[in-house]
């Protein structure tokens, strides 16, 4: 289904018509499996109307409910990091082993490695945190590649509507150029649009916490 037909605050003429054909198709052949005539169907919508949409008002509240908290699953997909245009950058070290065929995005979790009453930490602080939590499932390259290239970032924004997830650094692959200096993969909501990036490990990607997969 469109999500237009869910996210719109009141669907417009043209989407009422939509939801109006999938609801008739949808009437009929429940009526038709359930052995309902015609008539019977008329006389209980007649004599029971308000009670019917009354149930099916909650009946399609859960469905929309469910729609939006359905997890994405994603198949991930290696990334080819000259199609970025970013100069020779190459990959460098990986933290943990990330070895699953699929993202299941419903598990990811934000995890900022601040302790305590810290307000924030340095990019370097954070970086040797993560290393020496090699539990944690953090993300790489390949997940970066199924959320980005991933037709109308459908599932960035799902994280973002119901995870409010707007910034994704992908701290499972490390990047270096001839000059030693070391980046990460990041995603990012601005301007109404996701973009991707490399930042710095260092001062510059402090305020930026990881997104790992929660076991």
């Amino acid at each position: 289904m469109d999500d237009s037909l869910i996210t719109s605050k009141r669907p417009s003429k043209g989407q009422f018509d939509i939801i109006g054909t999938h609801a008739k198709d949808a009437a009929i052949s429940v009526a038709s499996e359930a052995s309902i005539t015609l008539e019977e169907f008329q006389a209980a919508v007649i004599m029971k109307g308000g009670e019917l949409q009354q149930e099916f008002q909650k009946f399609l509240r859960g469905k929309v409910d469910a729609y939006r908290n359905e997890p994405h699953i994603l198949q991930r997909k290696p990334l080819d990091l000259s199609s970025l245009n970013w100069g020779n950058w190459k990959f460098a070290e990986r933290i943990g082993q990330r070895s699953e065929g699929h993202l299941d995005a419903g598990k990811i979790v934000r995890r900022s490695y601040q302790y305590g009453h810290e307000q924030y930490i340095y990019g370097m602080e954070r970086f040797r945190r993560i290393k020496a939590s090699p539990n944690h499932t953090q993300l790489d390259e390949q997940d970066f590649s199924a959320l980005y290239y991933e037709p109308d970032h459908a599932t960035l924004n799902w994280l973002k509507n119901t995870k409010n997830i707007t910034w994704l650094s992908f701290w499972g692959v490390i990047l270096r150029d001839q000059d030693d200096f070391e980046r990460v993969l990041c995603l990012y909501w601005g301007s109404g649009f996701w973009h991707c990036s490399i930042a710095s490990i260092d001062d510059s990607i402090a305020s930026y916490p990881a997104v790992i997969v929660k076991n």
